[in-house]
């Protein structure tokens, strides 16, 4: 998608820009429309990788994942994969919303 500078001149053209800018941000599984729908009246903050989980994510005083029981692993495989099924979304999103 190639990038125009799109100045909105007359008001009557804000309704029809108004509508593929939300088309573009309704498609698919990313629907970003919420960050960038200026009807709202607070500003929703961007959403941000987060960081991966360690050991201690489980266990304050545990640094390394060896150190976990294996109770505590399966904790951690839940959480990790909870993370990574996160920041896959939000990358989508990012991505989503450099597109617009």
């Amino acid at each position: 998608m190639s990038s125009k500078l799109v100045v909105l001149v007359y008001s009557n053209t804000w309704e029809p820009f108004l509508f593929i800018i939300k088309t573009m941000a309704s498609a698919g599984k990313r629907d970003v429309w919420k960050f960038i729908d200026p009807s709202l009246n607070a500003e929703l903050t961007l959403p941000t990788l987060a960081d991966r989980p360690t050991a201690t994510s489980i266990v304050a005083e545990k640094t390394m994942l060896v150190e976990l029981t294996a109770d505590e692993r399966d904790m951690y495989k839940l959480l990790y994969q909870t993370w990574k099924d996160d920041n896959i979304r939000i990358s989508a999103q990012l991505e989503a919303l450099g597109k617009i």
